[in-house]
């Protein structure tokens, strides 16, 4: 895979203490629907761009004052969200925490806190660590 400049330590104007990439929850290897394999593609290139790195991998983002519309994404994380309750409840509380939705708000803190985080560099950060910490 050739270098992207955007990616490339070389790149005379990047100057980044740390590169964060937004992948999503699901992501890996063996991922098998074409979005997952693209987003695994793009991991690959951040860990291979020789940048220093966190990655994360949240579930559906959702939250009231998003500027893009989004109605179906909304929809679908509500319904996810309220099986995933019940799935929880009988006692699957990783896959549920794992896959319920992420408000914009608690990610971008997230983002921030992982960012600044030297525990998270040059690492994968899944959904469950993405909320506020309780």
């Amino acid at each position: 895979m050739p270098d992207h400049p955007s990616l490339s330590p070389r790149h005379p104007q990047l100057e980044l203490e740390r590169f964060v990439y937004l992948s999503a929850a699901g992501v890996s290897a063996s991922a098998t629907g074409a979005y997952g394999k693209w987003r695994w593609k793009a991991e690959e290139a951040v860990r291979a761009s020789g940048l220093r790195y966190t990655i994360a991998r949240p579930s559906f983002i959702t939250g009231p004052d998003r500027d893009d519309g989004r109605s179906l994404e909304r929809a679908g994380a509500s319904a996810i969200d309220g099986a995933l309750a019940v799935v929880g409840a009988l006692g699957a509380r990783t896959f549920r925490d794992r896959y319920r939705s992420n408000t914009n708000h608690e990610l971008a803190r997230a983002l921030i806190r992982h960012a600044l985080d030297p525990a998270a560099l040059n690492r994968e950060i899944e959904s469950e660590h993405l909320r506020d910490e309780a």
